[in-house]
């Protein structure tokens, strides 16, 4: 009877151990709100959080802002984060925070707008999805877009972004054209090409497959995209 007592004490210590060290990582919250040039609240607007730091592991969320232009991340582990928001006819800002454990970080996203002087550009959004060819979304993925035909007077850059945990990713501001659009992950490589139109929201998947070398042989080695 006092061994099995012992035992008891031993396993709920152990439990108690456990749960311990897994409600011990650190997190935050962030809370901000969007507005426009004129500083009025943006409805609608994207939002996204994304840890500075490599590797596939590191935190990103998305969220979308409310009528007062409100958005929120209620956990968030405590580290280095860029914030970047944007609205499709309002332009896009963006701002680094550190979130500490058990704070709240506030912060607040005035949109840039259309530069004037009759340069203004017709721009859409691309909304995408990374996945395996089983249809299991792929997290981490680099999603980088580059313009096909060269637009004249403009100096030419590739937009780049990263798949959230559930395979999805979106670019806002895109201006209108032709583009490659291409996926990466070791392991693993798509390649698309999708035509943006302006004001709307043009959508991709991006099926990753395995690159092939010169002898015509995969990869074979690293860590696979699949998730068994």
């Amino acid at each position: 009877m006092k061994k099995s007592w012992i035992l008891l004490v031993v396993f709920t210590a152990m439990f108690a151990l456990g749960f311990t060290a897994q409600d011990a990582v650190a997190v935050g919250s962030v809370m901000g709100q969007v507005v426009d040039a004129d500083n009025n609240p943006v409805e609608g607007a994207q939002v996204m959080i994304q840890q500075l730091v490599r590797g596939e592991d590191r935190f990103s969320a998305r969220a979308e802002t409310n009528e007062r232009g409100v958005f929120e991340f209620p956990r968030v582990p405590a580290g280095n984060y860029m914030v970047a928001a944007g609205a499709e006819d309002l332009g896009r800002a963006r701002d680094r925070i550190e979130v500490v454990d058990d704070e709240v970080t506030r912060l607040r996203l005035q949109l840039e707008g259309r530069q004037g002087g009759g340069d203004e550009r017709e721009v859409g959004a691309i909304v995408g999805h990374v996945q395996t060819p089983n249809g299991d979304p792929v997290a981490g993925a680099m999603v980088t877009l580059w313009p096909i035909e060269r637009q004249r007077g403009r100096q030419q850059r590739g937009l780049r972004t990263q798949s959230d945990r559930e395979g999805n990713f979106v670019m806002l501001n895109v201006p209108a054209g032709r583009y490659v659009i291409s996926a990466i992950i070791r392991g693993g490589v798509a390649r698309e090409r999708i035509e943006v139109i302006a004001d709307q929201r043009n959508r991709v998947e991006l099926v990753l497959q395995r690159p092939e070398r010169r002898g015509g042989r995969g990869e074979g080695d690293g860590r696979d995209y699949r998730r068994e």
